[in-house]
């Protein structure tokens, strides 16, 4: 590489985690900048985004949907070990 290219960065050690705490909007803003620019020159890590998006994109039509037929969307109470 010539001075000046920048070099590809590396894939995160955990790409499916990243990926969605991407498309969650869960990142830092530094931390999603740089997984932006990863994305650029990294197929897979896109495609994950991609897929992710594209779940979380239909699990909220479903929940619209559902809540206007009146279903409750509100994930149900859980028990804890100690009740």
């Amino acid at each position: 590489m010539s001075k000046g290219t920048p070099t590809p960065l590396a894939c995160p050690s955990e790409p499916d985690e990243r990926a969605e705490a991407f498309v969650m909007m869960k990142l830092l803003p530094q931390e999603a900048e740089s997984f932006l620019l990863h994305m650029a020159d990294c197929e897979s890590c896109w495609q994950r985004v991609a897929t992710y998006d594209k779940y979380v994109r239909a699990m909220k039509a479903a929940a619209t949907s559902l809540r206007g037929r009146g279903v409750p969307c509100s994930p149900p109470k859980v028990r804890s070990a100690a009740s």
